[in-house]
Order: C-alpha cells, then structure tokens, then sequence
C-alpha cells in the first residue's frame, strides 16, 4: 500500500511543479515588459482589486495569480478572467496550453500503469500461490485433452476412409449395373437377329 501512495505521491508532484515553474515564468514575462499595464497581470482586476501597479502588490497575492494563471492554462480550463495582453503571452500561453495537454496524458498513462502493474503483480502472485496438487490436476487434464484429440482424430480417419470405401462400391456397383445392362442388350439384339419379327 505504501508503495502505492509514493507512486501517487511521484506522480502528482510532478505537475504541481511544472504548474508552479511556469507561473513564476509568466510572472516573470509580466516585470519584464513595459509598460505594466499592458501585461497579462497589470491589466487584471479582480473584484475591487487592481494589479496596475507593480510595487503595491504584496508577495503571496502575487504568487497565488500566478500560479492560478498557470494552473487554468495548463489544465486548459482557462476561466477567461486572465488572458494574455501582448504577443509575448500569448506565444507562451499557446505552449503553455499545448505542454499541458501532453502533462494531462502524461497523468493519466501513469495513472493507470500504476494500477494495471499492481492488478498483474496480484493476479500472477495468486496464481503462484495456487496449491501444488492443481498442477497435477492441469496436467492430467491436458493428458485426457490430448488423448480425446488423438480419439477423434482416429475416427475422423476411420469415417474418411469408410466414405471411401463407400464410394469406391458404389462405383463398383454401378459399373456393375452398366455391365450387366450392356450385356441384357446384347442378348435382346442376338434374340432379334436369331428370331426375326414377321
């Protein structure tokens, strides 16, 4: 079980870095532009909340925007509330969206390898610890199964060869048959050429 939730654990923290890595990025392709206000945060307002001026946003507001951003345009939900401003953002928001795409199947394959290895890693562990006498058993069925084969092979044999035989009489039978017509016919022509009709 413990190896279970570190595969998880692995699997998920892998994400939350890239979602984090690429925010900070974002955020970073914001400061350096100017002006400001023509960024993908100093155009975003949020309630009453402006991010128009650089300096007034405090650390954790600024970290949490972006990795929101991040995380919206990775998973490509994208709520639309922030969007990219300048062509800079936009070009990073299209890989962006595109890295996540192939992020979400990296999860998912992952996913379920991790749960098709443990439902194989069960199945062959309970056919090892299957008890000794269901080998012999297998194996005298795969005797009987081997003997039936060899049975009805025999007899399909038998049976081909019995339709032959068969068809080799009745074509005895039958050249019989002619023969015996052939030599009826004969005897009607000698009893008409030895008594003629009047």
């Amino acid at each position: 079980m413990w190896n279970k939730v570190q595969a998880i654990f692995k699997i998920l923290i892998v994400p939350f870095y890239i979602v984090h890595v690429l925010g900070c990025f974002m955020f970073y392709l914001a400061t350096t532009y100017h002006p400001w206000g023509d960024t993908w945060i100093g155009s975003l307002k949020m309630g009453t909340y402006s991010y128009s001026d650089l300096k007034e946003i405090d650390l954790p507001r600024k970290y949490v925007t972006s990795l929101y951003w991040s995380a919206m345009t990775f998973t490509t939900i994208g709520f639309g509330d922030i969007h990219a401003v300048n062509i800079r953002e936009m070009l990073a928001m299209t890989i962006f969206s595109l890295l996540g795409v192939f992020l979400q199947a990296y999860i998912t394959n992952s996913m379920t390898m991790l749960f098709v290895i443990k439902r194989t890693e069960q199945q062959t562990s309970a056919s090892e610890g299957a008890p000794p006498h269901w080998d012999d058993k297998l194996h005298q069925l795969t005797k009987t199964m081997q003997k039936l084969e060899e049975t009805i092979g025999g007899l399909v044999e038998k049976l081909d060869q019995q339709v032959e035989l068969r068809g080799s009489m009745d074509n005895r039978e039958i050249q019989e048959q002619r023969e015996q017509g052939d030599r009826g016919s004969n005897r009607h022509r000698q009893q008409f050429e030895i008594n003629p009709v009047d």
